[in-house]
């Protein structure tokens, strides 16, 4: 059906509303407008834009980052990060954040996703997980020049689902090298990661549609195909106020489950406030940053938080906003001979019709994102054994230190330090200049590693900051807070730069740029705690965990004390 305008949206009778048209909002949308009986509505804050190039075109990955169709949002400062501000984009438009990320398309560990069910929800386990994977995915073979370096496996990836992933099409001149020394570094080539084994040398899979070279995300694959479904309604630039409940709930008190009915929201041309409502169930899924907002403003929550902000407490939760995770990163960059093809081109205007002449035949540096990769545990990343042994010791002695509300999750994150096959970094090969810190010479060649810290013990919150629902929320992710992450985090710096001076990369190294070669090991930590920043991957704010553990949701996603308010999103599960 059309997109409609918020007040048909408002007078309309759902049976479901869902909030947020992100990654999980058009899959749930999709699923249960397949039945011709029920009405489904979304209540999306951005607009439906298919034909924006910074969106589709996989080359131009990046350039969303901080525009219109970003929410923007901002940390507190961050004392890990030197008081430092860091920017937390989101996605507003149509397909979320699946609208502007980078389109790696890549799984967890097996072990990750069977520790949900370790922590009490029964049924979430990687058997079940990979067989939703395998449903929603469409993953074509391999062609050259990346067949060389990958394996289609049929029984990890799905051929009929309605994302499409692809291998690359174009691989820069260094791929196979980069591979090369990341073998000889100690790690094994990975023909299919996404096996739930993901440490080694692989080439990556992305959300692309190769048959035209175009970003494949929620929008492309769950709203255009289903548009035309006359029960399933989506408005679009309205803003989400807050859910609201039956009169009949009694705040939630002697064990009765609160009623959600309906939803307040706001159409942006003129801020006038209407409410929808629904027969069967609220579900939210605004990702999560705007997950524990939303729950706090209609009165789920803290009640020492509420009652701040002068909000009448319906649901007394304190998990929700707590748990807060993300992956932190760093990219170092390194001037290559001048005969390496790398991304440098793309900045040259002389150059871009060439670029983009092969973009419109599906092929060349428009046509897909990075493509190799490293994922390496910690006895590699740490260089030595008495190193390794210094990382678990510290882990011991805080497990062994007073009770904390984390403690389930980190003593099995403490038990993967160990595993060399449990991933703790991941470099990515990015053939370009990707400095923070310094400015590229024109005409010169760079290679830069994208350094990702996979797996923080640290925890931060969000929480809203004012009553006002069209105020950001306060975000502390508070990055390296916890003792063990920044060790490990200097482990994966120092054996990035080893990397780049192992044979074959060493063959083509110049000089390292970013961070300069002279720096002493006190100076290195410095330009860390300057150059670091998130990669946009927040976790974990409407854990899925059992209620006394801090959970916010139950094994069915639904919002502990509630009757039919449910979650979704990757603000659920405890980690990525």
């Amino acid at each position: 059906m059309p997109i409609v305008a918020a007040e048909t949206f408002a007078q309309t009778s759902f049976d479901y509303i869902i909030v947020g048209g992100g990654t999980a909002g058009l899959v749930v949308a999709a699923r249960l407008s397949e039945d011709p009986g029920v009405l489904v509505g979304i209540v999306e804050a951005g607009e439906y834009l298919p034909d924006r190039e910074d969106i589709n075109v996989p080359g131009y990955f990046g350039r969303t980052i901080g525009s219109d169709i970003d929410w923007k949002f901002e940390t507190v400062p961050q004392p890990g990060l030197n008081g430092r501000k860091i920017l937390m984009s989101r996605g507003k438009v149509l397909g979320g954040t699946s609208a502007i990320n980078f389109m790696a398309n890549t799984r967890g560990s097996a072990a990750d996703y069977d520790s949900w069910e370790k922590l009490g929800m029964s049924g979430w386990n990687w058997r079940e997980i990979l067989r939703s994977l395998l449903t929603a995915e469409h993953r074509t073979p391999a062609v050259q020049p990346a067949a060389s370096a990958c394996q289609f496996n049929p029984e990890c990836h799905g051929s009929s689902g309605p994302l499409i992933s692809s291998y690359p099409n174009y691989v820069n001149d260094k791929h196979t090298e980069f591979l090369a020394a990341v073998r000889a570094s100690g790690l094994k080539e990975n023909l299919d990661p996404d096996n739930g084994h993901n440490v080694g040398a692989w080439t990556f899979g992305g959300s692309i549609d190769p048959r035209t070279a175009t970003r494949s995300y929620a929008a492309t694959a769950y709203w255009a195909p289903n548009a035309d479904r006359t029960n399933l309604l989506l408005v679009t630039s309205a803003h989400a106020l807050k859910v609201t409940f039956a009169p009949s709930t009694s705040a939630g008190q002697n064990n009765e489950l609160c009623v959600a009915q309906g939803v307040q929201l706001t159409a942006h041309r003129d801020g006038t406030i209407l409410h929808a409502t629904a027969r069967r169930a609220i579900i939210l899924s605004a990702g999560a940053i705007q997950t524990p907002q939303l729950l706090e403003l209609s009165g789920i929550g803290n009640p020492a938080i509420l009652r701040e902000y002068d909000i009448e407490c319906v649901v007394d939760l304190p998990g929700v906003g707590e748990n807060l995770q993300d992956h932190i990163y760093i990219p170092m960059s390194y001037e290559v001979t001048a005969d390496c093809d790398t991304w440098d081109d793309t900045r040259d205007p002389s150059k871009h019709a060439e670029l983009w002449a092969q973009y419109l035949q599906q092929k060349g540096k428009y046509s897909h994102m990075h493509s190799a990769v490293a994922m390496t545990g910690l006895p590699i990343l740490a260089g030595s054994q008495q190193r390794l042994e210094e990382h678990l010791a510290s882990a011991t002695r805080h497990a062994n230190g007073p009770v904390e509300d984390y403690a389930k999750q980190h003593a099995l994150l403490a038990g993967y330090l160990g595993e060399p096959g449990q991933a703790q970094a991941e470099i990515i090969q990015a053939p370009g200049f990707a400095s923070f810190a310094s400015q590229l010479d024109v005409g010169k060649r760079y290679h830069s590693h994208i350094n990702i810290f996979l797996r923080p013990f640290s925890r931060g919150h969000v929480h809203i900051a004012s009553p006002d629902p069209h105020a950001a929320p306060s975000i502390d992710p508070r990055y390296f807070s916890h003792p063990l992450d920044f060790g490990i985090f200097m482990d994966m710096v120092r054996y990035s730069r080893r990397l780049m001076r192992t044979a074959p990369i060493a063959g083509y190294f110049l000089r390292h740029v970013d961070p300069g070669s002279d720096l002493c090991d006190a100076e290195l930590e410095e330009h860390v705690r300057q150059q670091a920043t998130t990669l946009w991957h927040p976790v974990g704010t409407a854990a899925m965990l059992p209620r006394e553990d801090n959970g916010v949701v139950d094994e069915r996603l639904r919002v502990y004390g509630t009757a039919n308010l449910h979650v979704v999103r990757s603000g659920c599960p405890l980690w990525r």
